[in-house]
């Protein structure tokens, strides 16, 4: 009797190890097993290496839509920079023409007033003729007939134009800005684009005369202004 009850209990007890065993190879063992890949080391037990769960830079999806818009910004970045630095140099060298002009002016300007202005000689006065002697030939006495005055002849009108011009830059917006600045003086100015060969130069001109007198007087009162005219001729 005692040894049925010795082996009832052994084999409940067998029992018992061998469900342990089975949930915690399949509730603990198991899940890991399933998400990794285990080797069995000499006393047979498993050892399971877990794998991680694929990440989305694993895919080369995101990766790609983030690089692709991180790039747009940064040329976007770029060209703006690109733009500001050359809004920035045209400003600098507007200022700086306008600055030179400005120096240029009132060192003409001091220059003419330190030098005297020459007052000019009266004329001699002329010396009475003396009077004529008794014997002095007689004046011949004139003619009843009008001596006939001679048809004025007509001035031939001058094909010659007289275009006074105020420097010369390769930069437009420094023409354009010194042809403003005429303009605010009174003067009707245009810009005069010349390409020879490969270089274009843009000329401020200040009217096109045709009588040389008058393109002189205009060219004397820009440098009284202060400013480098010339005359050309064409």
């Amino acid at each position: 009797m005692d040894s049925d009850n010795s082996a009832l209990k052994w084999t409940a007890a067998a029992v018992g190890v061998i469900l342990v065993c089975f949930c915690l190879g399949y509730y603990v063992l198991g899940p890991n097993a399933r998400r990794g890949t285990g080797t069995t080391d000499p006393n047979g037990i498993t050892i399971v290496a877990l794998k991680p769960s694929p990440s989305p830079s694993d895919t080369g999806i995101f990766i790609t839509e983030k690089t692709a818009e991180i790039e747009a910004k940064r040329k976007k970045l770029a060209e703006a920079a690109a733009k500001k630095k050359a809004d920035d140099e045209a400003k600098k060298l507007a200022e700086d023409a306008a600055a030179k002009l400005k120096a240029e002016a009132a060192a003409a300007k001091k220059a003419a007033e330190a030098t005297p202005t020459p007052t000019p000689s009266p004329d001699p006065t002329p010396t009475p003729e003396e009077t004529a002697s008794p014997d002095a030939t007689p004046t011949p006495e004139s003619t009843d007939e009008p001596t006939p005055t001679p048809a004025p002849t007509a001035t031939p009108v001058s094909k010659i134009i007289y275009r006074v011009r105020v420097g010369s830059y390769d930069s437009q917006d420094t023409a354009r800005s010194l042809a403003t600045e005429l303009n605010g003086r009174g003067y009707s100015t245009s810009v005069v684009i010349d390409r020879s060969g490969d270089k274009t130069l843009y000329q401020i001109q200040v009217g096109a005369f045709r009588d040389e007198k008058t393109a002189k007087d205009t060219q004397k009162e820009l440098k009284t202004n202060g400013y480098e005219a010339t005359i050309s001729k064409s």
